[in-house]
């Protein structure tokens, strides 16, 4: 567990699931309602009950979130109230900051797929997008306000992954995937299984990585042979991953189609060096272009590398 889940999980093991808009965490956290039999606590719900109290609609109070906190420390407020009296799963971006002895499910997703599946969705009160650059755009905009708006009201930043104990990068999986990842982490956890010594967990789609390598440069005879169990190790940069050692592990898993596979982000030995400048000179789409033709996939939209 996170260093912030030292309490037993035994006493009240409820789930913090978040995520950003499009990242599915609505899906997953009804499924695994459904699965565990736990009520699912929803903030948005809890939000919405504040408007309707308080005689305001939804735009009203979305106006004043940034400002005003006093929303915000109604749903916080019920989900700490909630979390002492039996086991939830709350769908919330802050549940993980005031349920400490939560398992804390992250899922992240990229801006270009975000967008891609918001635009999907039927249109309702609190999204309406007129094109897929209208999506991005608002969505982009929503998730720096939340960013700014915890930062500012309780000095947590939400996109900091070492707050969570298991984070999904749901870009090119499934939903029925995603589901699937976190039901396996938390049925082990509940089972007294130990699945981690050294938080969080990250999990990612194969042809959702980007090599850092050509694929000339990755030895044949390693391809397709029995590989090290250790983590594939990647850099992270705008919420897409990049290999930066295990190239020939990843090429396995592609190979063998696997679903997911789980990752290690490495942030050790940057040496000041931003993650942007070790990228540039290793990330280009003709190297893409090559791998997607080595194993038949397309890899996402690459983002802010224009090479």
């Amino acid at each position: 567990m996170s260093s912030s889940s030292s309490q037993a999980l035994s006493e009240h093991p409820c789930i913090a699931v978040s995520g950003f808009p499009s990242s599915g965490k609505s899906t997953v956290a009804k499924r695994l309602g459904d699965h565990l039999g736990y009520e699912v606590v929803s903030a948005g719900s809890l939000i919405r009950d504040y408007a309707k109290n308080s005689g305001a609609t939804l735009d009203q109070i979305s106006e004043k979130l940034e400002a005003d906190r006093k929303v915000d420390e109604y749903v916080d407020g019920e989900i700490t109230k909630l979390s002492g009296s039996g086991t939830y799963i709350f769908d919330s971006r802050m549940a993980w900051h005031f349920v400490r002895s939560a398992i804390k499910i992250h899922l992240e997703v990229s801006l270009d797929q975000a967008a891609e599946r918001a635009i999907l969705r039927p249109v309702s009160e609190e999204e309406t997008y007129s094109d897929l650059e209208d999506a991005k755009m608002q969505l982009s905009r929503r998730r720096a306000s939340e960013v700014a708006r915890y930062k500012k009201f309780y000095d947590v930043d939400i996109e900091d992954y070492q707050n969570y104990d298991l984070v999904v990068f749901t870009d090119a999986l499934s939903a029925e995937e995603v589901f699937q990842i976190v039901k396996s982490y938390v049925d082990g956890f509940l089972a007294g299984g130990e699945l981690t010594s050294q938080p969080p967990r990250f999990f990612v789609a194969p042809q959702a990585l980007f090599p850092t390598q050509s694929i000339r440069e990755i030895n044949a005879d390693y391809v397709g042979k029995p590989q090290q169990d250790s983590p594939i190790e990647c850099l992270e940069y705008e919420r897409q991953m990049f290999i930066w050692d295990g190239h020939h592990r990843a090429a396995n898993a592609l190979l063998k189609k696997e679903s997911f596979v789980e990752v290690k982000i490495n942030r050790d030995g940057l040496k000041g060096a931003s993650i942007r400048d070790l990228l540039e000179d290793s990330v280009s789409n003709s190297r893409n272009y090559d791998w997607e033709a080595a194993f038949d996939i397309s890899l996402p939209k690459l983002q802010n590398f224009g090479n």
